[in-house]
């Protein structure tokens, strides 16, 4: 293999290598010019020759250092071999050859792993042997004095330069690895966290959020970890109210949910924190960042105070998204100490705080979903009611004519087929605000605008009697209204027949212009729709009054009625005015 290569879990590094070479390179290059000196000075050329390769090291490590492809052992197997060569010919004093061997030590230690310098040991231990062998069995006649220093003093530096400047790289290259095996233990506790999450998420209840927490708990190492759901307080404003909470071992009576107080009447808020203490990190978490609160660096206030009171030294708050709103936060807190949350970590979490998201978005489809089965259960018996009703009445007076019919009178007979005729009526007003209601759904009610007066569509309805034992008050300026006639007179009708089935005795109507819209009031002296059910009353099969005293309904009729008002570009709203009921319809005046 290549030396620039990382050899996984071997400690081969690429870095180290290049600084052996580069010292290599200088040492071999200096020794090589020295030994020539040392060869000029005695006159010997057989020192000269030795000296000469020393060149070969430094060629290998330029070949290196430039490109070429190279193997650290190769590179050490030609150090070993030319050393040793040199020795055995230069025969040099006894504390130049134990530095070459401290050296060689030194460096394959720091290059290769034990394994691989257990291979390299036999060639070592032949060429030292080869050089002490020579220097007894051949001692030099005269001592080289300038040559014993210069090699002594070379070796030296060469083993200090391995054991002290390779020690420190490699050093550090350990903790580099230690470091990215850290990181990479952490990336893998994430990982595993985030299935385990996902996983426990899908159990859809509250034992799969205690255990998604718990999983996010172990991996993080935080000391507590929290879901906290976003809501508006009266007098507070929006407030994050404690749903879930788990603590690490060592930590179970660290609960910060209930030790936040009212920063204006000091009571306490159970499972309730402001986030009128902290402004910004409202705004931030409203548009769906992250938020990491330093405790000691908030400014001194309330917030401040509330954090410090729960002992709280860090908390990261990830806002939980459904449907693209802010609906609450995963959080996760430090007590006593402080912690450094990293990019990295803040980006897996938030992958956890996405699945929190989905879990919560998931419960509301089911729960709509539950509340459409409810209603599709309810609209059966309701239009059971509502269809049987006026079928028993038809079906009874149809038989009753067809049997006797010669024995009713003229007037008996008319009363009886208008008995029918108001029947059908009734069901085919039925019929057609469930057929509306179907095609609003699917976007295609049909429409026919044209300039039509108010009231001239109200005398229609009213020709056909569907106000029945009230007061009726028809207060009408002439005003027209650019909308489809028949959509407009289902509007009327269901307004009519709600104020009927829920007001008073009294029924005032009032068409007026007010400049570029005309404006329809039904207004009656009922009780009019309960606190906090108005949405409800404009659901479709919803109904906001319960009375067992009232008419059933199927509760299509205002949920039809403002759908087709602003399909028209206009509107329906329900006012209570001077203790009385009012729908107000706008419409368009004008094409």
């Amino acid at each position: 293999m290549g030396t620039t290569a990382v050899h996984a879990g071997r400690g081969l590094r690429g870095p180290v290598v290049r600084r052996w070479h580069a010292i290599r390179l200088i040492a071999s290059g200096v020794g090589g010019t020295l030994g020539l000196i040392v060869a000029l000075v005695e006159r010997d050329p057989v020192i000269g020759t030795a000296a000469a390769a020393g060149i070969v090291p430094a060629v290998d490590s330029a070949r290196y250092l430039f490109g070429a492809a190279g193997s650290v052992d190769r590179s050490i197997v030609i150090d070993i071999v030319v050393a040793g060569a040199a020795t055995a010919v230069i025969r040099p004093a006894w504390p130049s050859l134990v530095l070459a061997v401290v050296y060689y030590v030194a460096l394959i230690s720091a290059l290769r792993p034990p394994s691989d310098a257990k291979r390299l040991a036999p060639l070592g231990a032949a060429m030292l042997a080869m050089a002490v062998v020579s220097r007894l069995v051949f001692p030099r006649a005269e001592p080289l004095v300038i040559g014993d220093v210069i090699l002594t003093v070379g070796f030296g530096l060469l083993a200090l330069l391995a054991v002290v400047y390779l020690g420190a790289a490699v050093e550090r290259l350990a903790a580099a690895d230690a470091a990215a095996l850290a990181a990479l233990d952490e990336r893998l506790r994430f990982e595993h966290a985030i299935a385990l999450c996902s996983r426990a998420l899908l159990r859809n209840d509250d034992v799969g959020i205690r255990q998604a927490m718990e999983a996010l708990l172990e991996a993080t190492r935080a000391h507590q970890v929290f879901v906290d759901l976003t809501e508006e307080h009266p007098t507070l404003g929006t407030c994050a109210r404690f749903v879930h909470e788990v603590l690490a071992r060592g930590y179970e009576d660290r609960s910060t949910a209930d030790v936040f107080v009212d920063p204006e009447t000091g009571s306490p808020m159970t499972g309730l924190f402001p986030y009128s203490v902290l402004p910004d990190e409202l705004t931030r978490l409203a548009d769906g960042r992250p938020v990491v609160v330093d405790a000691e660096g908030l400014p001194a206030g309330p917030g401040r105070d509330l954090y410090l009171a729960g002992g709280v030294a860090t908390e990261l708050n990830l806002p939980i998204l459904v449907d693209g709103t802010w609906f609450g936060c995963l959080g996760f807190g430090h007590f006593d100490e402080p912690y450094h949350w990293d990019t990295t970590q803040i980006e897996f979490l938030r992958t956890a705080a996405d699945m929190f998201g989905a879990f919560y978005e998931r419960t509301m489809d089911r729960e709509r979903l539950m509340d459409l089965v409810d209603a599709k259960d309810e609209l059966i018996a309701s239009v059971s009611h509502e269809l049987r009703t006026p079928l028993s009445v038809i079906m009874g007076l149809g038989v009753e004519l067809r049997d006797r019919g010669d024995e009713f009178s003229p007037e008996e007979r008319d009363h009886l087929i208008g008995l029918i005729a108001t029947q059908s009526e009734e069901m085919g007003d039925l019929i057609e605000d469930l057929l509306t209601a179907a095609a609003s759904e699917r976007g295609d009610v049909s429409l026919v605008p044209e300039l039509v007066p108010v009231g001239s569509v109200l005398d229609e309805l009213l020709a056909r009697a569907i106000v029945k034992e009230r007061s009726l008050t028809v207060d009408d300026d002439g005003a027209k209204a650019w909308v489809d006639p028949v959509r407009l007179r289902q509007i009327l009708r269901n307004l009519l027949t709600n104020a009927c089935r829920y007001g008073g005795p009294r029924i005032d109507v009032r068409i007026r212009a007010e400049g570029e819209r005309t404006i329809v009031e039904v207004i009656d002296d009922g009780e009019g729709i309960p606190d906090g059910l108005t949405d409800e009353a404009f659901r479709a099969f919803g109904r906001a009054h319960r009375r067992s005293t009232q008419t059933q309904s199927v509760g299509l009729g205002l949920a039809v009625s403002m759908r087709l008002a602003e399909s028209m570009e206009g509107s329906l709203r329900y006012l209570r005015r001077d203790g009385a009921t009012v729908f107000r319809v706008e419409l368009p005046a004008h094409p």
